[in-house]
């Protein structure tokens, strides 16, 4: 069934693995926009964290054992891990192990082409009753082989133990994402991402809205420049941003 065995440190197979690892479904920004803030999962937007994301991105490697196969139009990813995930998850003696699960359907006519599946993610505490538990949906739609529509919600449950209510937090992240060729080798983009790290309070989410292209000056060389205006509650903290990717296909 087309399989394969992956063992070794490397980035779980969760939802629709972007290139772009600076969105909140992968690892969210690389550096914080607060003077003197750690980042995390799970924190504010503007009070002790700045909302780093999920945790799939550049950075956040996992030691595990990934099963993949491929029969027909469906594919699926089953791995164990140590359950660090770029930190998230504590120390190296950890006993409790992550198991990540992900499937997708693949489906291809001469003008649409489909593709939808869902993931999951799931860490207990070790010695507690709680856990980390991350559950998305995530689709893609391309018509005519020039607009391409993408989406994907999480939502993100993480056992708070630190404090004495001892509660469940629960956040969830949507990202949406459209592409247009416009000509042979440009593609023009535009994103937008909602990221709400706790949804029973009323501060501390996070808009990105991404505007930008794709561009193919040489075979295998692409240059993708991007604007994103971020915009949080609630307090704005004026932190709009230019990005200017490289990918280098080899």
């Amino acid at each position: 069934m087309d399989g394969y065995i992956k063992i070794g440190n490397f980035v779980p197979s969760y939802g629709l693995k972007m290139d772009d690892h600076t969105l909140f479904t992968r690892g969210g920004q690389e550096y914080s926009t607060i003077p003197g803030v750690i980042q995390g999962i799970g924190a504010s937007a503007t009070g002790l964290n700045y909302p780093k994301g999920l945790g799939f991105g550049q950075g956040f490697e996992d030691t595990g054992i990934e099963l993949g196969f491929n029969p027909s139009i469906f594919t699926i990813n089953i791995g164990v891990f140590n359950g660090r995930n770029g930190g998230r998850g504590g120390a190296v003696d950890k006993q409790t192990k992550a198991v990540v699960i992900r499937a997708d359907a693949n489906i291809q006519t001469d003008v649409v082409n489909l593709n939808i599946g869902g993931s999951a993610y799931n860490l207990p505490t070790d010695g507690g009753p709680g856990k980390t538990q991350i559950l998305g949906a995530f689709g893609v739609i391309s018509y005519d082989n020039n607009l391409t529509l993408q989406a994907e919600y999480d939502m993100i449950t993480t056992h708070n133990s630190s404090t004495i209510l001892n509660r469940l937090v629960t956040g969830n992240i949507l990202y949406l994402e459209a592409n247009y060729l416009l000509a042979s080798g440009v593609d023009l983009k535009f994103g937008y991402e909602f990221y709400d790290p706790n949804i029973d309070r009323k501060d501390g989410s996070a808009t990105r809205y991404t505007v930008g292209a794709e561009l193919f000056p040489l075979t295998g060389v692409e240059i993708r420049p991007l604007y994103r205006i971020n915009q949080e509650k609630p307090t704005d903290l004026k932190n709009n941003e230019l990005y200017i990717m490289f990918h280098f296909f080899l």
